[in-house]
C-alpha cells in the first residue's frame, strides 16, 4: 500500500478495463477500492492477482502541470546625476553646498570640465554643456537645477543605445506652530497635503509619461 501511494504522489497511476481507459476520476475511486479490498495482501503477487481477477491494467502516467513563472526583466541602469556632498567650509573657491552634478560618464561622453570656480560645466569649445543652480535659504525653502544640454544628452543617449528615465515627484503640505513653538499639522477638514509621482521617459527629444504600457516608447 505504501508503495502505491508513493507512486501516486508523484504521478498518476490510470486504471484500464478491457483497452479502455477509466477517467481521473474513476480510476482514483478504482484505485481506493483495490487497497480497501486487498487490505494485508497488498503486495505484488497479491495486486497482479487483482488485476488479473478483473480485468483490469494499471499504468503510471506523468503528469504535466501548466506553472506560470513570473516575468523578470534585467536591464541595466546608471544615474546621470549625482549628489555631490560638499559643504562651503570645504573650499573658499566653490561654496555651494551639495550641489548635483552630472556622472562621471556623461561627463566623459561630452568632454565635459568644470568651469571653476562654480559648478557649471563646458564643451572642448567652453561652450556650457551643464549648468547647476540653486537657490533659497541654506536650511529651508528652495529650489535646485541641473541643466544638461540636449545635445548632448541625445548623443550619450545614442552611444549608450539607453533613455533617460525622469522621476518627478512633489509635496505640498501645510504646517503651523503651535504653543510651544512644535510643527503641528492642520485639522483634518484644513489640510491640503497633497503627494505627487510620476516618470516619464525621454528618448532623443520626445516625453513620454512612463505606464505599464511604454514598450513603444523604451525602443
Amino acid at each position: 500500500m505504501g508503495r502505491i501511494e508513493e507512486i501516486r504522489s508523484n504521478t498518476r497511476l490510470v486504471v484500464y478495463q478491457s483497452g479502455k481507459r477509466f477517467s481521473d476520476k474513476d480510476s482514483d475511486a478504482r484505485i481506493d477500492q483495490m487497497v480497501r479490498d486487498l487490505g494485508h495482501d497488498f503486495t505484488d503477487d497479491g495486486l497482479a492477482a487483482y488485476l488479473k481477477t478483473h480485468k483490469l491494467n494499471m499504468k503510471q502516467v506523468v503528469t504535466r502541470k501548466k506553472v506560470t513563472v513570473p516575468r523578470r526583466i534585467v536591464v541595466q541602469a546608471e544615474n546621470t546625476v549625482r549628489q555631490l556632498l560638499w559643504e562651503s567650509y570645504h573650499s573658499s573657491v566653490n561654496g555651494m553646498r551639495n550641489p548635483t552634478l552630472p556622472s562621471r560618464q556623461l561627463c566623459d561622453s561630452g568632454q565635459l570640465k568644470m568651469a571653476v570656480p562654480g559648478w557649471d560645466f563646458l564643451d572642448p569649445t567652453d561652450r556650457k554643456g551643464v549648468v547647476v543652480a540653486k537657490s533659497g535659504e541654506q536650511f529651508g525653502p528652495g529650489q535646485e537645477f541641473t541643466y544638461i544640454r540636449q545635445d548632448l544628452l541625445d548623443q550619450y543617449l545614442k552611444r549608450r543605445r539607453a533613455v533617460l528615465i525622469w522621476s518627478v515627484s512633489g509635496e505640498r503640505r501645510v504646517l503651523y506652530k503651535d504653543d510651544d513653538g512644535e510643527f503641528r499639522e492642520p485639522p483634518r477638514s484644513e489640510n491640503i497635503h497633497r503627494v505627487f509621482y510620476m516618470l516619464y521617459c525621454y528618448n532623443y527629444g520626445v516625453i513620454t509619461p512612463l505606464t505599464r504600457n511604454t514598450k513603444a516608447a523604451m525602443k
